[in-house]
């Protein structure tokens, strides 16, 4: 049986699964093999294949065929073994991925628990604010000795566009940058909008995005690619102070996002991208079991607050859920267990 009309004779699920399996980055060697029998197959089997799947992906497929100058016939027969070995693998996968999966299902509405309002009653439950343990602080300790770059103050002369309706009916998720750089009054303005201390008081501080008892559990973290005034490398945003701390200049910087993104290299290109970590603790002192599900709502607090300050100076971003936890924390030197990367946004011009 050929290749195509073993596709063809897939369900959609594995057929899905096979393409999406192809279009990984480590497999493009195999992609181009599948380009070749694309090419040079009957013009019947192509479009009984066609027929399956989507217009979009039929027109990619024949693109890329095309336009690609070593999809050659003479390595036809090579292709064909090549793809039947990895179809073959992935039935195996599938097979038992798809057991993994009916075992897990019943687990699924256990996690739904997390996502509901659940009460405790506070007979049952004494948390450390209620033990008196010390309150933790809202910014990790630091050395003052490290390069400290004072950032501008925060300014709306530098908007473009000042209608909030606009801002909110454009803004969308922008995975094209320019290759302009961003001015450090733009990142000054974007760290604020998102993290900035905008009213301190001695026993909570008003930030420009809310937060469930004034807890505050995130840091801001960047890597800076493309930032006027400021050096490539690894910075950590201090709120209070409204300035940046330089943590190191890394060697192969977008090679080290990009792994850890999972090889979103739009996210790596882009001039600045922002890392926002979690460090439970602050919201486990006072809200115990209650602290993570908040600790996620408000992290989507702050995101759409970049998105919206984006979209006030012409730059867009694009929220990244999508990475490797170690390799990301790793990047940060952060342990993993008291505090974490939850969430990723690169930043660029359009």
């Amino acid at each position: 049986m050929s290749i195509l009309k073993e596709l063809i004779e897939f369900d959609e699920t594995h057929r899905r699964l096979f393409f999406r399996k192809l279009q990984q980055k480590n497999n493009e060697k195999k992609f181009d093999l599948f380009l070749t029998i694309i090419k040079y197959s009957s013009d019947k089997e192509k479009a009984q294949l066609y027929s399956t799947i989507s217009d979009r992906f039929v027109s990619y497929l024949e693109k890329e065929a095309n336009k690609r100058e070593n999809i050659k016939k003479e390595n036809y027969e090579k292709a064909e073994k090549k793809i039947k070995l990895l179809i073959d693998t992935m039935e195996k996968k599938l097979k038992k991925a798809l057991n993994h999966t009916k075992i897990l299902k019943p687990e699924i509405k256990k996690q739904r628990d997390f996502m509901k309002a659940k009460r405790w009653n506070d007979f049952n439950i004494i948390t450390d604010e209620l033990l008196d343990m010390p309150k933790p602080e809202e910014v990790k300790e630091y050395d003052t000795n490290s390069k400290i770059i004072t950032l501008p103050e925060p300014d709306d002369k530098i908007l473009k566009n000042k209608d909030i309706y606009q801002c909110i009916t454009k803004r969308k998720s922008r995975r094209k940058f320019k290759n302009d750089s961003l001015k450090i009054d733009e990142l000054s303005y974007l760290l604020y909008t998102t993290q900035g201390v905008r009213d301190k008081k001695d026993k909570y501080h008003k930030k420009t995005v809310p937060s469930g008892g004034a807890r505050q559990p995130f840091e801001t973290y960047l890597a800076i690619n493309n930032v006027e005034g400021l050096k490539k490398g690894l910075y950590r945003y201090l709120i209070f102070d409204h300035k940046l701390l330089f943590i190191e200049a890394l060697p192969g910087l977008k090679e080290s996002v990009e792994n850890a993104v999972l090889g979103q290299k739009f996210v790596s290109e882009a001039s600045a991208i922002f890392f926002w970590a979690a460090i439970p603790y602050r919201m486990e002192w006072k809200y115990f079991l209650k602290s993570h599900k908040v600790i996620l709502l408000e992290a989507g607090h702050i995101c759409q607050n970049l998105y919206l300050a984006a979209e006030s100076i012409n730059c867009g971003t694009c929220a990244i859920g999508a990475y490797d936890q170690k390799k990301v924390d790793d990047l940060f030197k952060l342990d993993g267990v008291e505090e974490f990367i939850v969430y990723i946004a690169p930043v660029g011009k359009v």
